[in-house]
């Protein structure tokens, strides 16, 4: 590379360190909404060329694809990005992220022949599965990078990720007509593309190393919690698609997740706004600093209250028809369960947002219980309305396990910060 291509390299992915708190906000704010556009914009793509069955199995590859990512990132990205007293370093979190992977992989094959899908849809399922596997390799080192400060450098690598391997797979779809074609040359393209960016930026930016000798598979042990509560929370979330697709049609399917595309938006904007500031966070956890920790709380809670009601409003006056328009097909007797949908999208949110919180406290034992209960409750909850009232009832069940499940993880979270942080870090 020339000194000139590096130089615009350097400028396009390090800002200056002064500008860094600004940038991070607006890189990772991109980098969110990319990632949650992803599925979305595929599905609108194979719905317009294929139709709505075709469209149901890109909504179930990527529902199955988002409960394997659970295993591969084992619930440990916000623990790593805010381990400041470095009691693991990035050799440590590095190598466990690449047993995880393995785990994930091998679980994703085991689901796929579980299930007993047709060849293609197997494939399809697998593709996808494959490229969130490349996608928790990048985020062991987005993780190490918000902690050294540089969450807008890891944002930039992944907005450039994303944003190629959605271009490829849209000229993949219009040169062959094959989505299988088209998924495998964007999971190639995604796989050259990171190794591409992390070979530039690994060695330009400071990791961590551990103050002593530590075994990285402590890892699994520490963060076995998170990963149970990681694992439940997509399982709940998703707990209406994996419903649907034992129980109802591929197109039945392919509807659900055309309405089922706006849930995630409250909870987009809601990271946008808390996610750079969870390091923030950690420091005010350290130093036993209860008053700002409560008021952010409520400030974002109030936000995410505004943020669901503009959406409910929003949707029941026009979230059909312009569904309907976007998607090429009609959706309007669908109306009540998306704006349903939409409420539990802002319950979806607050339960996020709380963990993530609890999970800077180091409160991840306790969530294991809550997820736990939940995922259990909502396993029965969702097949039997889902069997009731097929798309309605996935949308019923949905809303009523959030709806719980934010009220709980709320009212816990508070009762932990009035007790405050009572091993707090001892002032230099």
């Amino acid at each position: 590379m020339t000194n000139s291509g590096s130089s615009f390299l350097n400028r396009m992915l390090f800002c200056p360190e002064g500008k860094a708190q600004r940038s991070s906000q607006i890189w990772h704010t991109v980098f969110s909404i990319l990632n949650a556009l992803q599925s979305t914009l595929m599905l609108f793509l194979v719905t317009r060329m294929f139709g709505s069955e075709k469209a149901g199995v890109i909504s179930t590859a990527f529902s199955i694809a988002y409960l394997m990512i659970m295993i591969g990132n084992y619930g440990v990205r916000n623990f790593q990005a805010t381990d400041l007293s470095v009691n693991f370093g990035f050799r440590e979190y590095r190598m466990h992220r690449r047993a995880t992977c393995t785990l994930m992989a091998a679980a994703s094959i085991a689901y796929v022949l579980f299930r007993g899908y047709e060849p293609e849809k197997a494939a399809i399922v697998l593709l996808c599965c494959l490229l969130k596997v490349i996608e928790s390799i990048e985020n062991v080192y987005h993780a190490e990078y918000q902690r050294a400060s540089r969450l807008d450098t890891a944002s930039k690598i992944g907005t450039i990720r994303l944003g190629m391997t959605l271009l490829v797979f849209v000229i993949g779809l219009a040169v062959t007509g094959s989505i299988l074609i088209s998924f495998a040359a964007m999971v190639l393209t995604a796989a050259v593309l990171l190794a591409a960016l992390l070979l530039y930026t690994r060695p330009r930016i400071s990791v961590a190393e551990a103050k002593k000798p530590t075994d990285w598979k402590q890892i699994f042990v520490i963060c076995l919690p998170l990963f149970l509560s990681s694992f439940c929370y997509i399982y709940i979330c998703n707990a209406s698609k994996y419903a649907l697709d034992v129980f109802a049609t591929e197109a039945e399917q392919g509807f659900y997740g055309m309405i089922f595309m706006p849930v995630f938006t409250i909870n987009l904007i809601s990271n946008c706004i808390y996610g750079p500031f969870l390091v923030r966070l950690a420091g005010y956890w350290q130093a036993n600093r209860m008053e700002p920790m409560k008021r952010f709380v409520m400030l974002q809670t109030a936000a995410l209250a505004g943020l669901c009601a503009a959406a409910c409003g929003a949707g029941y006056l026009l979230g059909t028809q312009v569904l309907s328009v976007f998607y090429g097909c009609d959706l309007s007797e669908f109306r009540i369960p998306l704006v349903i949908l939409l409420v539990g999208s802002g319950m979806t949110a607050m339960v996020d947002f709380t963990n993530n919180v609890l999970t800077v406290i180091r409160k991840q034992k306790a969530l294991v219980w809550i997820y736990g209960v939940f995922a259990v409750f909502s396993f029965f909850c969702t097949r039997l309305l889902v069997t009731r009232f097929s798309i309605a009832g996935a949308a019923y069940a949905y809303t009523l396990v959030m709806t719980l499940q934010a009220a709980v993880m709320f009212l816990y979270l508070m009762q932990s910060l009035r007790k405050g942080n009572r091993t707090p870090a001892p002032e230099n």
